[in-house]
């Protein structure tokens, strides 16, 4: 029987509904899936383990989780991993979104990558006003503010 684990930010997905159709027709296939949660996780010199089960080596692994170094102690049980945990890299940081999607093919927005340090006229002078200022490694658009000024 083919064994796997989903990595997700909690083992108990309640309200994760492709989560739970994945184990549901793996299930029906005679797969064993189950979902890790990393915030469940703990990774020692003994093993890897969720809620103090240690977890055993499996057939594969399905990164939906990018973040932290808990998901690569868990992939690192699997004969197979799925979704590359490289491209997360680029997904995570929007500077590296950027840069590797540069094309001449379709227009990019002026953009800095700054600091808290960055001087506001430095900003304003290069990208023009209003701007958008984002964070590096935010989500579902947190850390997201339009400057209409320096106040």
């Amino acid at each position: 029987m083919l064994k796997g684990y989903i990595i997700e930010k909690y083992s108990l997905m309640t309200g994760a509904y492709s989560c739970n159709r994945l184990v549901e027709e793996a299930k029906a296939k005679g797969v064993d899936l189950r979902i890790l949660g990393i915030a469940d996780i703990t990774v020692s010199k003994e093993g890897v383990f969720c809620h103090g089960e240690k977890i055993e080596p499996c057939d594969f692994v399905i990164y939906r989780y990018k973040h932290g170094k808990v998901k690569d102690a868990i992939g690192a049980l699997a004969k197979r991993t799925y979704n590359d945990t490289k491209a997360f890299g680029m997904y995570i940081n929007k500077y590296e979104q950027l840069r590797t999607l540069s094309s001449d093919g379709f227009l990019m927005p002026d953009y800095i990558l700054g600091t808290g340090f960055t001087p506001y006229e430095e900003i304003a002078v290069q990208v023009g006003m209003p701007f958008i200022l984002k964070g590096l490694e935010s989500a579902q658009g947190a850390e997201v503010y339009l400057i209409e000024n320096q106040e």
